[in-house]
C-alpha cells in the first residue's frame, strides 16, 4: 500500500525538523532526557547529624555542587552548614573551617581550624556525635575507610577532650 503525498510530506517535515533541532543543540552536549544521575560536577552525599537528644545519627542526603574543591571538603562544609531536617541537630559549630582534606590509602586526613574545638559545646555526648558525624559522612564516599582528625595541622590525643583521636577512626572503631 503506497503512502499518500500528505503522509510523505509529513514524514519529510518531521525529519527536517529533527535534523534542525539536532544541529542547533548546544555543542556542549545534546540532552534529550533528564538523567536521574547527577552531572560530573555534582554528587549525592549522605550527611550525618545528631538526633535532637544526641542518642543517634540522622542521615540526610543532598545533591552537592563540586566547584574547584575536592569532594571531601565540599561534603564537610555542608556538614558544618548544618541539617535541613527538623529531626536533626548540628554537630559542628558553624564557625568551624575545613583547612584541607587529603585522602591517602583509604584514610581521609582532615585538617580543621581551631574553631572545631573552641566553639564546640555539648560535652562527651556532643563530642561523640561530632566525631561520628564526621566519620560516617566521609566514609560514605568511595575510597574512604577511616578518618584522621587534625586541628591546625596537628594530631591531638583527644581533639575534644574525651575520645582518643591519635589514630585514624573508622566506623567500627567509632562505635565505642
Amino acid at each position: 500500500m503506497p503512502l499518500s503525498r500528505t503522509t510523505i510530506a509529513t514524514l519529510i517535515s518531521l525529519l527536517v525538523l529533527g535534523l534542525i533541532y539536532y544541529w542547533a543543540a548546544p555543542s556542549t552536549g545534546r540532552v534529550f532526557f533528564i538523567s536521574p544521575t547527577p552531572r560530573a560536577n555534582t554528587i549525592y552525599a549522605t550527611l550525618y547529624f545528631s538526633s535532637p537528644q544526641g542518642e543517634a545519627l540522622v542521615a540526610e542526603t543532598r545533591l552537592l555542587q563540586i566547584k574547584g574543591q575536592n569532594r571531601e571538603e565540599v561534603v564537610l562544609e555542608e556538614l558544618i552548614r548544618g541539617p535541613n531536617l527538623a529531626t536533626a541537630k548540628r554537630t559542628l559549630s558553624p564557625e568551624t573551617k575545613v583547612i584541607a582534606v587529603h585522602v591517602v590509602d583509604g584514610v581521609a586526613h582532615v585538617n580543621f581550624s581551631r574553631e572545631i574545638v573552641a566553639r564546640h559545646s555539648g560535652g562527651s555526648t556532643g563530642e561523640k556525635m561530632a566525631i561520628l558525624s564526621i566519620v560516617y559522612t566521609l566514609t560514605e564516599l568511595p575510597g574512604i575507610e577511616k578518618v584522621q582528625l587534625l586541628v591546625e595541622g596537628a594530631i591531638h590525643r583527644a581533639v575534644f577532650g574525651y575520645i582518643v583521636t591519635l589514630q585514624p577512626i573508622g566506623r567500627q572503631s567509632s562505635r565505642r
